[in-house]
């Protein structure tokens, strides 16, 4: 699984189209789609990777990275801070 987002200024910009707390939304939206193949990403049958994009690409993680139970995929979008560990 991959998600690629939109992490411009544009997006949370009302003068551009966009509305304040998209970016968050993006983000939880993740976390929902991982959480419903939970059994399967903790497993390691599905990767998960992200990328935000504005100017240029950053990878948040890639189909390396684990994320861990409880470590929560929205909180890694955009978190400096999250939980997780490099596969083989």
């Amino acid at each position: 699984m991959l998600f690629i987002i939109d992490s411009s200024t544009c997006v949370e910009d009302p003068n551009t189209g966009g509305k304040v707390g998209s970016y968050k939304r993006m983000a939880e939206f993740a976390a929902c789609v991982v959480e419903a193949f939970d059994d399967d990403v903790q497993s390691t049958r599905v990767r998960v990777a992200a990328v935000e994009f504005a100017t240029e690409a950053n990878v948040l993680f890639d189909f390396t990275t684990a994320i861990e139970a409880g470590g929560g995929i929205d909180s890694s979008i955009g978190a400096s801070d999250r939980k997780s560990t490099r596969l083989n």
